[in-house]
Protein backbone atom coordinates (compact mmCIF):
# COMPACT_ATOMS: atom_id res chain seq x y z
CA UNK A 1 0.00 0.00 0.00
CA UNK A 2 1.06 3.19 1.18
CA UNK A 3 4.84 2.20 2.20
CA UNK A 4 5.52 0.29 -1.14
CA UNK A 5 4.10 3.63 -2.91
CA UNK A 6 6.44 5.74 -1.18
CA UNK A 7 9.74 3.45 -1.37
CA UNK A 8 8.54 3.06 -4.98
CA UNK A 9 8.80 7.20 -5.30
CA UNK A 10 12.05 7.37 -3.39
CA UNK A 11 13.00 5.14 -6.06
CA UNK A 12 11.92 7.27 -8.55
CA UNK A 13 13.49 10.49 -7.05
CA UNK A 14 16.61 9.25 -6.70
CA UNK A 15 16.28 7.70 -10.16
CA UNK A 16 15.46 11.42 -10.86
CA UNK A 17 18.32 13.13 -9.76
CA UNK A 18 20.71 10.36 -11.20
CA UNK A 19 19.47 10.78 -14.50
CA UNK A 20 18.63 14.11 -15.16
CA UNK A 21 21.22 16.18 -12.88
CA UNK A 22 21.33 19.37 -14.48
CA UNK A 23 17.92 20.56 -13.12
CA UNK A 24 17.57 20.62 -9.58
CA UNK A 25 15.30 18.17 -8.09
CA UNK A 26 12.72 21.42 -7.31
CA UNK A 27 12.37 22.30 -10.56
CA UNK A 28 11.75 18.59 -11.74
CA UNK A 29 9.29 17.96 -8.90
CA UNK A 30 7.20 20.74 -9.81
CA UNK A 31 7.40 19.46 -13.57
CA UNK A 32 6.27 16.11 -13.16
CA UNK A 33 3.60 17.66 -10.41
CA UNK A 34 2.12 19.63 -13.41
CA UNK A 35 2.41 16.93 -15.33
CA UNK A 36 0.66 14.45 -12.85
CA UNK A 37 -2.29 17.39 -12.59
CA UNK A 38 -2.31 17.76 -16.38
CA UNK A 39 -2.85 14.16 -17.55
CA UNK A 40 -3.24 12.70 -14.23
CA UNK A 41 -1.36 10.60 -11.40
CA UNK A 42 0.43 7.23 -11.95
CA UNK A 43 0.89 7.57 -16.03
CA UNK A 44 1.87 10.86 -15.84
CA UNK A 45 4.44 10.57 -13.65
CA UNK A 46 5.59 7.26 -15.65
CA UNK A 47 5.36 9.08 -19.32
CA UNK A 48 7.41 12.32 -17.40
CA UNK A 49 10.38 9.80 -15.78
CA UNK A 50 10.65 8.30 -19.72
CA UNK A 51 10.71 11.09 -21.24
CA UNK A 52 13.20 13.01 -19.33
CA UNK A 53 15.38 9.08 -19.94
CA UNK A 54 15.34 9.77 -23.69
CA UNK A 55 15.92 13.15 -23.26
CA UNK A 56 18.82 12.72 -21.10
CA UNK A 57 19.80 9.73 -23.09
CA UNK A 58 19.71 11.59 -26.42
CA UNK A 59 21.54 14.45 -25.08
CA UNK A 60 24.42 12.49 -23.60
CA UNK A 61 24.79 10.98 -26.96
CA UNK A 62 24.95 14.48 -28.69
CA UNK A 63 28.02 15.77 -26.18
CA UNK A 64 29.53 12.52 -26.29
CA UNK A 65 29.92 12.30 -30.41
CA UNK A 66 30.99 16.13 -30.39
CA UNK A 67 33.58 15.32 -27.65
CA UNK A 68 34.46 12.52 -29.90
CA UNK A 69 34.49 14.42 -33.19
CA UNK A 70 36.83 17.36 -31.21
CA UNK A 71 39.25 14.55 -29.94
CA UNK A 72 39.85 13.19 -33.81
CA UNK A 73 40.02 16.33 -34.95
CA UNK A 74 42.45 17.29 -32.99
CA UNK A 75 44.13 13.90 -33.56
CA UNK A 76 44.10 14.85 -37.30
CA UNK A 77 45.58 18.24 -36.39
CA UNK A 78 48.65 16.91 -34.00
CA UNK A 79 49.44 14.29 -36.38
CA UNK A 80 49.18 17.15 -39.17
CA UNK A 81 51.85 19.11 -37.01
CA UNK A 82 53.88 16.28 -35.88
CA UNK A 83 54.69 15.68 -39.77
CA UNK A 84 55.57 19.03 -40.53
CA UNK A 85 57.94 19.21 -37.75
CA UNK A 86 59.29 16.09 -38.99
CA UNK A 87 60.11 17.30 -42.27
CA UNK A 88 61.45 20.78 -40.92
CA UNK A 89 63.99 18.43 -39.45
CA UNK A 90 64.86 16.56 -42.10
CA UNK A 91 65.13 19.92 -44.38
CA UNK A 92 67.71 21.18 -41.06
CA UNK A 93 69.91 18.18 -41.42
CA UNK A 94 69.94 17.99 -45.32
CA UNK A 95 71.22 21.93 -45.24
CA UNK A 96 73.48 20.85 -42.62
CA UNK A 97 74.86 18.05 -44.11
CA UNK A 98 75.09 20.14 -47.14
CA UNK A 99 76.63 22.77 -45.15
CA UNK A 100 79.39 20.67 -43.70
CA UNK A 101 80.05 19.48 -46.79
CA UNK A 102 80.61 23.14 -48.43
CA UNK A 103 82.98 24.01 -45.52
CA UNK A 104 84.93 20.66 -46.07
CA UNK A 105 85.21 21.39 -49.62
CA UNK A 106 84.25 18.26 -51.24
CA UNK A 107 81.23 19.72 -53.29
CA UNK A 108 84.29 21.98 -55.09
CA UNK A 109 86.31 20.69 -57.58
CA UNK A 110 89.54 22.27 -57.30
Amino acid sequence: GTNRRNSAYCVCKLEIKFVWYELSQDLLDKQIELLERKYGGVKARHAALTIQRAFRHYTMVKKFASITAMAKAEKRMSRRVQHQQHQAELEMMQQQQQGHLAEEGQLYED
